[in-house]
């Protein structure tokens, strides 16, 4: 089982177009005998493809410093993510999120890909 915590900003260049910053985008694994956090900080680019008032599909680039601990050894290296997903909007900053978003990263020269389907509320301030 994993579960992950993302924490991110975003500033809207055109209606289009966002570009942002990952604050935190932290994941813990438990899977069998392996225990493992990761936590991934970096820039990130958000096209929306349609800018809707209630469905919003969306596409969504990042990368950045990867941190991450085995329970026996740490480390870091760098990550690459790509996903897309949708946004239903509740109210005009609300949002309800599915997104799918696979990672690539670079741990040590030991190199980690998995895919992840995400849930989650966006607010926007």
């Amino acid at each position: 089982m994993a579960y992950s915590l993302n924490l991110d900003a975003q500033y809207q260049v055109i209606t289009n177009l966002a570009v942002g910053r990952s604050f935190l985008n932290w994941t813990n694994i438990e899977a069998g005998s392996l225990d493992a956090t990761m936590c991934m900080f970096g820039p990130q680019v958000t096209y929306n493809v349609s800018y809707d008032d209630k469905p919003s599909f969306f596409d969504n680039l990042g990368i950045g410093c990867a941190k991450y601990d085995l329970g026996n050894g740490s480390g870091g290296g760098f990550l690459f993510r790509i996903g897309g997903g949708v946004k239903y909007f509740l109210t005009r900053n609300v949002a309800l999120i599915e997104l799918i978003r696979y990672k690539l990263a670079n741990l040590d020269n030991n190199y980690l890909d998995e895919i992840n389907l995400n849930f989650g509320i966006s607010v926007a301030l």
